[in-house]
């Protein structure tokens, strides 16, 4: 958390309550912890964040739910965002984030919602998101991704029969079956 406020300009916030204060973590605004304190929602949108995710933020391990959209964040994913297997909702949609999609995502396997939409992210999806068993919705329009979906695109969206995608400027809904070219 500390390396998150340093690293994306903490002080310049919009709300940055009782950051880096002795309260307790789940007083400071936009966070939301667990009985034993540990992060498991962290809700920073449109908040003036500039700069990139530091590595640290794989140590939220406990994390169900990430809310970092429309703010000023650039750089790549860091890789340890594979350590949040709990995590359920990811928004990081309208950024400027670059690079490509780390594998390590995969192990997101209760994923439920996916925002990625309006960044700069280059190359394919990881096969490893073949490994979300719940994935509903998905957006990763308006990036510059290529290539294809992971031929077990199909056996995603065991959360409901039918789950959306959104690739570039489109929608696409199937019922099980999913496969699209990115290019």
């Amino acid at each position: 958390m500390i390396a998150l406020y340093h690293q994306c300009s903490g002080e310049n916030w919009k709300r940055n309550k009782n950051w880096l204060t002795d309260h307790p973590i789940g007083e400071w605004q936009g966070v939301i912890t667990n009985g034993t304190g540990r992060l498991i929602s962290i809700r920073l949108s449109r908040n003036n964040m500039f700069g990139s995710l530091p590595r640290e933020i794989g140590n939220w391990t406990q994390i169900v739910n990430v809310e970092l959209d429309i703010n000023y964040l650039t750089g790549g994913l860091p890789q340890e965002i594979g350590n949040w297997t709990q995590v359920r909702t990811v928004y990081l949609q309208r950024n400027n984030l670059t690079g490509s999609l780390p594998r390590e995502i995969g192990n997101w396997g209760e994923i439920i919602v996916v925002f990625l939409d309006r960044n700069n992210l280059t190359g394919s999806l990881p096969q490893e998101i073949e490994n979300w068993t719940r994935a509903f919705h998905m957006y990763f329009a308006c990036n510059l991704l290529t290539g294809r979906f992971p031929r077990g695109m199909n056996s995603i969206g065991g959360y409901s029969s039918f789950f959306t995608c959104h690739i570039r400027n489109w929608v696409r809904r199937e019922k099980r079956r999913f496969f699209l070219s990115l290019t």
